[in-house]
């Protein structure tokens, strides 16, 4: 009964010095308690105050950074006074002392980037073109003379210079034997694109008086010229359309890159080209692409269907170039004039040998 009691009672008061405490029963009877006398120095359970716990501390974590992803920028005090003074990024400013080559839509610049103590090479394609020249211009109703003003047109980028950029960036360090784009960015009038500066090209290694490469080290170079094509044709689907020497870069230690994609266009699978109508798959291609010396024959007869046939035959001209010393189709310059080269040492096409070549346009001609 007295435990029953106990478990019944709603509220439990502490007693001093064993003095019983009043406890009220389920009946509502009033009955004193015993309970044992606290020691010294202890507190019952429920008024004991358990500290908290410390928070965790957690440590951070470092992600390791290999060297060679660390950019070291100098201090500007540690830099060369001249280039301090610059505010352009890579040093000197295109100027034409520092042109190392020159196209059709922009220059080629030998430049110093400021803050990584680093060589590139610098192509600048304007965005404006001028409309006509300055001078002086005598007016018919007036004695004296008036200055022309220099007057521009913003043209923006030409589509070969944006087409270029784009397959730049779409197949940019995924090959080691095709060049690949560092940075664009747009100084003045002009976008530039950044690139690894090569101290070589595949022409001055040909006809320098001043080196002499073996057989197996002019192999080693073609045979990374046709693994760049090959990854071009097979992997990223695009035309070069203007594989020559001089459009080949050589580095010191006789790595081999592709470069000038001016004239390069992404071509469709074959499937995609199966599935459109005749008249559209006639004018697929341009046939005024690749350098005379280099282009192929069914080019030259006005072809605008063809794969990467036409790059590998201006690969296999530049393989003939390296161990020969000059190229195997030298004319005049002229279209007939290097069809006609062509025809002397491979003969003239007939039916038989050659059996698409009486569907070409200018075949009759």
């Amino acid at each position: 009964r007295m435990c029953f009691e106990l478990a019944s009672s709603k509220h439990i008061l502490p007693f001093d010095d064993g003095a019983a405490s009043p406890r009220r029963s389920h009946t509502g009877a009033e009955r004193a308690v015993p309970r044992a006398p606290l020691k010294d120095g202890w507190e019952s359970s429920r008024s004991r105050i358990r500290p908290r716990p410390r928070p965790r501390v957690r440590r951070k974590k470092y992600r390791k950074v290999s060297q060679r992803h660390r950019r070291v920028v100098l201090p500007v005090n540690k830099l060369p006074t001249e280039w301090a003074d610059s505010n352009f990024v890579y040093y000197p400013k295109p100027d034409r002392q520092s042109v190392v080559g020159a196209g059709t839509y922009g220059k080629v610049f030998k430049a110093h980037n400021v803050y990584l103590s680093k060589v590139v090479a610098l192509k600048t394609l304007p965005l404006v073109k001028p409309r006509r020249k300055g001078g002086y211009r005598e007016y018919v109703g007036r004695d004296k003379k008036r200055k022309r003003q220099d007057r521009y047109v913003k043209d923006g980028l030409h589509l070969t210079s944006l087409r270029e950029i784009k397959l730049l960036k779409s197949i940019s360090h995924l090959h080691e034997n095709v060049v690949g784009i560092r940075e664009i960015f747009l100084e003045g009038p002009a976008c530039n694109l950044v690139f690894d500066y090569f101290e070589f090209d595949m022409h001055g290694i040909i006809y320098s008086a001043q080196v002499d490469l073996d057989a197996a080290m002019l192999k080693d170079l073609v045979r990374q010229v046709f693994q760049g094509l090959d990854f071009l044709h097979t992997k990223a689907h695009i035309l070069h359309r203007d594989i020559k020497a001089a459009n080949i870069l050589v580095s010191c230690q006789g790595l081999v890159k592709i470069t000038d994609f001016g004239l390069a266009k992404h071509v469709k699978d074959q499937m995609e080209l199966d599935a459109k109508p005749w008249y559209q798959k006639k004018f697929e291609h341009s046939n005024r692409v690749i350098t005379t010396p280099y282009r192929p024959p069914e080019l030259l007869l006005g072809a605008t269907l063809y794969g990467g046939e036409v790059d590998v035959w201006s690969g296999g001209c530049v393989l003939f170039e390296a161990f020969l010393k000059k190229l195997p189709f030298q004319g005049s310059g002229e279209d007939i004039d290097h069809l006609l080269t062509i025809w002397k040492v491979l003969r003239f096409p007939n039916v038989s040998t050659y059996p698409e070549v009486v569907d070409l346009e200018w075949y009759w001609l």
